[in-house]
């Protein structure tokens, strides 16, 4: 009996010898495979921003959600200041189809995705400056009340608040990424302040003291996350500035001067972002720094060399600006 227990032993690790071999070639092969379509270039590093899920109504088709899903993927290419110069519809549009990779319908929502290289060189050929690289960010909050007591339940909120802002934006929370740190501070029941640690000295422009003027603040509280994420994302994006020249005066002539903008426009958060985007772009600006913020007025402090530009700089907007005694008023 031992001698056939010995033998049927070694039958079976004869046979799971033959597996282990068996996986061991299996898995060679996919490897080289992998190889291979990297060195044709029919494979691409994973990058999660060119997939995107539409919802679907019952019975309706999903040809139709198409552009809006590469509308989505654009907002996580490109700077707030070049998005705009984008369309999925209409005349001159980025057709959606010549650049669909798979299609995955499901009950209730459709998932596209886009092909990364082909979608970076048609943005590219338009003369414009995408993120071509998955912006990374390790982001950390504190939240003090009055008493300099720590508050988790808020800050745990501002972590979910700023999981959903990071993938609709296309940015990825890591604890190895770019460190950004944002630190809240009750000052009163109604003021706070925001300080805002990075390796990018601008985004310090972001913090301060704000007045609070909703109850709960919290959808406030996410407006000026947003904000701070599309700034931070944006500053990797390579943006070329063009000196605005009017009537022979050049846009970095002119000595250092301090105003106050005030927009009186109303504008979503994105166009908010993309306005200052293209601010702080213009060599004539040295420094913003947001002052109040609302749907209808953004109030912004300035260093500027000199003011010649700026009523031209707005016109070429669409938009009217103009010295008041409250500073620059734009509308």
């Amino acid at each position: 009996m031992a001698v056939n227990a010995a033998r049927d032993i070694c039958a079976l690790c004869s046979v799971l010898l033959r597996c282990w071999l068996m996986l061991l070639l299996l898995a060679s092969s996919q490897m080289g495979l992998a190889q291979e379509a990297l060195a044709q270039g029919s494979m691409v590093p994973a990058d999660w921003r060119f997939t995107v899920s539409m919802p679907l109504a019952v019975g309706q088709g999903w040809k139709q959600e198409r552009g809006d899903g590469l509308g989505l993927v654009l907002d996580r290419l490109l700077s707030r200041a070049e998005r705009n110069r984008v369309v999925t519809v209409g005349g001159g549009a980025m057709k959606a189809e010549r650049y669909l990779s798979k299609v995955l319908p499901q009950s209730s929502q459709v998932q596209f995705t886009f092909r990364h290289q082909m979608l970076l060189d048609a943005l590219r050929a338009r003369g414009l400056h995408p993120i071509a690289v998955l912006p990374t960010m390790a982001l950390h909050f504190t939240m003090e009340g009055v008493q300099g007591q720590r508050m988790p339940k808020t800050e745990q909120q501002l972590q979910q608040q700023a999981t959903v802002l990071a993938a609709r934006w296309g940015i990825a929370l890591t604890a190895d990424g770019t460190p950004l740190i944002l630190r809240w501070n009750w000052l009163d029941d109604q003021w706070i302040s925001l300080t805002v640690e990075s390796d990018n000295p601008e985004l310090a422009t972001l913090g301060g003291e704000h007045l609070t003027q909703s109850q709960p603040p919290m959808a406030q509280f996410g407006d000026w996350l947003e904000r701070i994420l599309l700034r931070a994302r944006d500053g990797g994006a390579q943006l070329v500035a063009v000196p605005v020249v009017v009537d022979g005066y050049s846009a970095v002539a002119g000595s250092l001067v301090t105003i106050d903008l005030i927009v009186n426009h109303a504008a979503s958060l994105a166009e908010q972002v993309g306005l200052e985007q293209v601010l702080v772009a213009q060599p004539q600006v040295r420094a913003l720094t947001l002052r109040r913020l609302s749907h209808a007025e953004q109030e912004y402090r300035l260093q500027v060399r000199g003011t010649d530009w700026i009523i031209p700089w707005f016109a070429s907007r669409g938009m009217q600006a103009k010295r008041t005694d409250r500073g620059w008023l734009v509308h």
